[in-house]
């Protein structure tokens, strides 16, 4: 039992046991800041998303209005930028896929694309941009010995399933 003296030993203890104790209450600060700048993150993907789609359809309806209003007299150089335009913003549109892709916890399947549509976050025809980048999940070493057949390589694109 405790006699009353205090040796290094003791210390060393009381020293180990606050350092232990200020480790676990930063660690746990630490987690849940990560998660909060993770979440922000995805959120800004989906927002950078929404204006870039809207961007680049806005132009697009652009380019329809100055051909219907100047089909006599369309300028090519104007046509020119305006298709330029154009292709940088599906450039953007798709780049921003790339990061809502690195930024979902949990993959990017098919199913999640499913859910996205019906949830009206994917616009128009984007469904299909969205499975072109779509992938299977890695391959785990505990999926083998669950399913006990071949998982498809991580780098294979999905396909529709068929019935």
């Amino acid at each position: 039992m405790f006699d009353g003296s205090w040796t290094w030993q003791d210390s060393i203890t009381l020293a180990g046991f606050v350092f232990t104790v200020v480790s676990l209450t930063y660690a746990v600060y630490t987690g849940r800041k990560i998660r909060s700048i993770r979440e922000f993150s995805r959120s800004e993907a989906w927002n950078l998303y929404a204006r870039a789609s809207n961007t680049n359809g806005q132009l697009q309806n652009a380019i329809k209005l100055y051909k219907k209003q100047h089909e006599d007299k369309l300028s090519p150089e104007v046509l020119e930028n305006l298709g330029l335009a154009n292709g940088f913003g599906q450039d953007l549109t798709r780049d921003t896929l790339r990061i809502i892709q690195l930024s979902e916890e949990g993959g990017f399947s098919l199913e999640k694309i499913k859910k996205w549509k019906a949830a009206e976050k994917i616009k128009g025809d984007h469904e299909t941009l969205f499975k072109g980048i779509a992938m299977d999940p890695p391959r785990r070493w505990f999926n083998w010995f669950k399913n006990k057949k071949e998982q498809p390589s991580h780098l294979e694109p999905l396909t529709e399933p068929t019935s």
